[in-house]
């Protein structure tokens, strides 16, 4: 199964890297495969939150390809409208075989406005990519430190008890929350209404090392409808990161307290609130808080717990794509229909490919059956030389693999690597005045070379004897770009503003699995532009997998 999950922001925004980053990474330590952009390869589109046009077109492909899509909602209302404008929204809820959502109360909300929606829960998994409960040590220190954490937009759920814990003896109230900026701070009016408070700036960076500075967590949700819908994620992720929590008495927090056994941490008024903290304040009975709370937490919101809720419900999810096992029999049966005693199998199963089966449907199955992934570029719409069929026929039968260059002599092609020039790249480069610029696939670093005294250009190659081969003082680093995206690509999603290549796609075209690898990544990684260099029966072939405008094709002919 390949999943395509599109975040609606960055890691720094709490409900992409809780439900999309989280996940998405969870999913791949489970065997899933998993890409950031749909692709026609994708067997499931994740569409979470944000809604733009073009999202909205992968959404069509993906249910023109009987792809699974899903759409993922942690907010309904005022909220979700800043992300969503109204149109978008009505048609992806059409769209979507299922909206899945993080509560109860959002589920109510979505099914109250939309009926006939299917809605399924996919709990919140605990924040900060954990990979274990943490234990820390507890002490008895005073000031017992007790923090408040969230956005400062939601201050005011805080600010109903604020005089209350402040007054509490030998308590000091910290409050992490926005961000620094040129101008000063946010938290700055917060600071100056309460001087006897500690606000800390939240940084991805920073938070779980102040938050483990406090000892106790107070958390509330007690506040308007939309309030009372939100998550249990601060609670599970605070008593995961070793720092225990009191509770509003609201639905999610409520539930998640009777599921660890803690509902003497729950509060309803300010005289519960101050007896909670008062009943935590020792060291021994935030122990016996976290031993109960801790394991039970993990069992059912760690991130690979949610990750296989998620699969559980996609499951469900009826789907016309075949199943890859069926296939392998299918195609099997299928070609000892045609069996020659003087043919190999690989001949046979091309010969089936190529006069038996429609183009849509090889594209379809190839990444499931290796014998169409070694045929299909044999497709007779394919517009390509004698010279270069000769190559593709070499390469399938497995009879040699050798280095492009030698690959384009022997078949009597011009070598690809004296073209384009150094000046044909740069005059393509010029007319989208690029910041930033890396050549996928750049060898030893002529083109590099030619490129650095204009533009600021860095290079990568899988080939750690290429990246030897370098001049000193080039920007060139070890990747591999036909392989399933993972933590680069979503660590350097939009880095540069140009992707360039040349000759490096041509070597790929004999996987169809690969092209959409390097082609999804390109795209990740790519702000504005990809400028390919390839022959034409090359280009054709990537056109086949993405018709994104970011790709501007420079065919390269003899």
């Amino acid at each position: 199964m390949k999943i395509a999950l599109t975040p609606a922001g960055t890691l720094d925004a709490a409900s992409s890297r809780i439900r999309s980053y989280t996940l998405q990474s969870s999913l791949s330590k489970l065997g899933v495969q998993t890409s950031g952009s749909y692709s026609t390869q994708s067997d499931v589109l994740v569409i979470q939150k944000r809604l733009t046009p073009k999202l909205l077109d992968d959404a069509r492909k993906a249910k023109s390809q009987n792809a699974i899509v899903i759409y993922d909602i942690d907010d309904w209302g005022e909220a979700l409208g800043n992300w969503v404008p109204t149109p978008l929204l009505q048609e992806m809820l059409s769209l979507a075989d299922v909206v899945t959502t993080d509560t109860l109360g959002h589920k109510q909300q979505l099914q109250q406005d939309n009926p006939a929606l299917k809605v399924e829960i996919v709990p919140d998994a605990i924040d900060y990519f954990p990979s274990k409960p943490a234990h820390l040590t507890l002490s008895n220190s005073r000031p017992l430190r007790v923090l408040w954490f969230g956005n400062i937009s939601n201050i005011g759920l805080f600010e109903k008890y604020g005089e209350r814990l402040q007054s509490m003896a030998d308590v000091k109230v910290v409050i992490i929350s926005g961000s620094y900026g040129n101008n000063g701070s946010v938290l700055n009016p917060y600071a100056e209404k309460y001087p006897n408070i500690e606000f800390l700036p939240w940084s991805r960076d920073t938070f779980i090392k102040n938050m483990q500075s406090c000892q106790l967590s107070c958390l509330m949700h007690d506040g308007s409808v939309l309030d009372l819908a939100k998550s249990n994620n601060k609670m599970i992720t605070s008593i995961t990161w070793g720092v225990p929590a009191v509770v509003s008495l609201t639905p999610e927090y409520e539930r998640t307290a009777q599921e660890a056994g803690i509902e003497k941490a729950v509060f309803s008024d300010e005289t519960e609130l101050c007896e909670a903290i008062e009943a935590l304040r020792s060291a021994q009975s935030r122990a016996v808080y976290q031993a109960s709370a801790q394991p039970e937490i993990w069992k059912r919101y760690s991130p690979e717990a949610v990750a296989k809720t998620f699969l559980n419900i996609v499951g469900s999810i009826p789907s016309s794509r075949i199943d890859p096992a069926e296939l392998q029999t299918v195609l099997s049966a299928s070609v000892q229909e045609i069996t020659a005693p003087t043919t190999s199998l690989l001949r046979q199963t091309r010969h089936l490919v190529r006069n038996h089966m429609p183009s849509r449907l090889k594209t379809a199955l190839s990444p499931y059956v290796p014998a169409i992934r070694t045929s299909l570029i044999l497709d007779p719409a394919r517009p390509a030389t004698a010279s270069a069929q000769t190559i593709w026929d070499k390469a399938s039968e497995g009879a040699f693999r050798m280095p492009l260059s030698d690959q384009q002599n022997r078949s009597k092609l011009k070598p690809l690597t004296l073209k384009p020039s150094v000046e044909d790249v740069k005059a393509a480069l010029r007319v989208h005045k690029p910041a930033s610029v890396l050549e996928v696939g750049c060898g030893s670093g002529k083109l590099l070379s030619g490129l650095a005294n204009e533009f600021n250009v860095e290079g990568c190659t899988k080939s750690s004897d290429m990246l030897r081969q370098c001049e000193p003082g080039l920007k060139v680093f070890q990747y591999d770009i036909a392989a399933a995206a993972g933590d680069f690509e979503y660590k350097n999603v939009s880095r540069w503003d140009i992707l360039l290549t040349r000759g490096a796609m041509m070597d790929l075209i004999e996987t169809p699995l690969q092209t959409a690898y390097a082609m999804n990544n390109m795209l990740l990684l790519a702000r504005t532009k990809i400028l390919v260099w390839e022959r034409p029966e090359v280009c054709w072939w990537m056109q086949q997998f993405s018709d994104s405008p970011k790709f501007e094709y420079h065919p390269v002919t003899d």
